[in-house]
């Protein structure tokens, strides 16, 4: 019986899961559609537009192409600041994960190497995490699991580092896909658990669900059915009270699995039956594939048991309708694993012919599984060598700028030296013409003091002086009072020679 896994978180604006409600993505489609074309600023058009790819990116991936190049191209025309470095990181992101979609691995890593450049210039750690998650999800997809597990592990180191939580779990759930892979079931359980403390303690019922789901998957390829069975209960409980209808559906199938294995059969079919309803009625066509075979192969085993032809008429109506859906969609897996069942079925009928012309068709879809995967690989070691050329390159290219900012940084730091030197120079001149003109000032004061104590002096002097004329002057003045005059002595003296 075939399990259902949880899937992988890899859309830059999104961490919710689940199966969109088309009409009320349609009405919300319409209202940004409206809101582009009120819009002025083109960082707001971008914004909108990424929003808009994001929102329809689960109806279609060419709808997540087609509006995050959109804003590339508005955001590559708009002056670089931290904003438009963040919502270019954000859009071309998108942009490489709907190319891994579509198989373009060359083209979707050109993007990624723009997404990641672009998220360490704005310094956006949540952006570059969600960067390194979908190049972990492109090497997944090659066959490079070292380089997947490195980028995961890159990721989840980020988000460890900013405190994200939601991220951490999806992180840690990549990582454990990645040891399941490789058959490494207790480290995976250990990074499932972790998950699943890690949502329990940020409060995320869905989170959580999921995490039981996958802890139960990895209990079980370990073989501890009770314990999955734990888990499986656990996951149903808390999507039922959600209402999440691919969760219960996927809880469903894992428990009618155990159920089966247990030889709980009839239990089993109960579950299956409620898992059908509920993935036909979301169109959830993959799970409905998957769950009406293991009906297929359940009642299968029951006429192998009881030997009633009812149990062999419904295996044959299970195995028909999961056989036929899996044409629908060119699923080629699916549609082998579908005709190995009918050709079994049929087998069991004694209808030979019809058993040998599903085992030919069953060996013809695995001719081409097998075309497909040999030229899957081819491709995936051209794309391995063109990669690994590319990182070289991509190496190289980063060495080289680095030495570049190196040099930047050495002569930025030489210049600024040199600007030290000279501030230094021109504080300590000036501080010398300060200190001159202050001695100079005071040396002044002092002249202009002591020039004035002279003034003082030398009027002093010139007032002593005058005191001492005035007193000779009036002295002199009191004596020729006293003193005949000089006509008197020369009278006396004339008078006296004529005696």
């Amino acid at each position: 019986m075939k399990v259902r896994k949880s899937f992988l978180s890899l859309l830059f604006g999104l961490s919710s899961i689940g199966s969109p409600n088309v009409f009320a993505q349609t009405e919300q489609a319409d209202s940004l559609k409206l809101r582009i074309t009120q819009e002025v600023t083109d960082t707001a058009r971008a914004r909108l537009y990424i929003e808009l790819g994001e929102l329809l990116y689960g109806i279609s991936h060419d709808s997540l192409l087609h509006y995050c190049q959109k804003a590339g191209l508005i955001l590559e025309n708009c002056p670089n600041s931290k904003v438009v470095f963040q919502l270019r990181g954000r859009a071309y992101c998108n942009v490489g994960l709907s190319l891994t979609f579509s198989g373009k691995n060359r083209d979707a890593l050109k993007y990624f190497s723009m997404a990641q450049q672009n998220c360490i210039l704005a310094k956006d750690t949540m952006g570059l995490a969600m960067v390194f998650v979908n190049l972990g999800y492109l090497f997944d997809g090659m066959g490079q699991y070292v380089k997947a597990l490195e980028y995961y592990s890159n990721a989840l180191k980020l988000q460890e580092k900013a405190g994200d939580s939601e991220g951490m779990g999806y992180s840690m759930n990549n990582i454990a896909h990645i040891y399941e892979l490789q058959k490494l079931y207790q480290d995976a359980l250990k990074l499932h658990q972790r998950a699943f403390q890690l949502r329990r303690n940020s409060g995320d019922t869905l989170g959580m669900a999921y995490s039981l789901n996958n802890i139960g998957l990895a209990w079980s390829n370990i073989g501890r059915p009770d314990s999955a069975l734990h888990c499986f209960k656990a996951s149903l409980e808390m999507n039922e009270r959600l209402k999440f209808h691919p969760g219960i559906a996927q809880s469903l199938n894992n428990l009618a699995s155990i159920y089966s294995k247990q030889g709980k059969e009839a239990d089993a079919i109960l579950l299956y039956h409620r898992a059908l309803v509920l993935d036909r009625a979301g169109s959830v066509y993959q799970g409905e594939i998957v769950v009406a075979k293991n009906i297929g192969e359940l009642f299968l085993i029951l006429y192998h048991k009881q030997g009633n032809r009812s149990s062999l008429d419904s295996a044959k109506y299970y195995a028909e309708a999961s056989y036929r859906l899996a044409c629908e969609h060119e699923l080629l897996e699916d549609m082998r694993t579908g005709a190995l069942l009918l050709s079994a079925i049929y087998e069991e009928a004694g209808d030979m012919k019809q058993s040998l012309s599903f085992f030919k068709l069953q060996s013809l879809y695995q001719d081409s599984i097998s075309n497909r995967e040999s030229q899957r690989m081819t491709i995936r070691q051209q794309e391995r060598f063109e990669f690994e050329r590319q990182m070289e390159q991509a190496k190289e290219d980063q060495l080289r700028k680095d030495f570049m900012v190196e040099q930047d940084i050495k002569r930025s730091r030489n210049i600024l030296i040199g600007v030290i030197g000279i501030a230094l120079f021109l504080g300590g001149f000036s501080f010398f013409i300060y200190r001159t003109l202050r001695t100079t000032r005071r040396q002044r004061n002092v002249i202009a003091a002591q020039k004035g104590e002279v003034e003082r002096q030398k009027n002093l002097v010139e007032e002593k002086q005058k005191e001492i004329l005035d007193s000779i002057h009036y002295a002199r003045r009191i004596q020729r009072s006293l003193l005949p005059t000089d006509s008197y002595i020369n009278k006396s003296i004339n008078k006296l020679r004529d005696r």
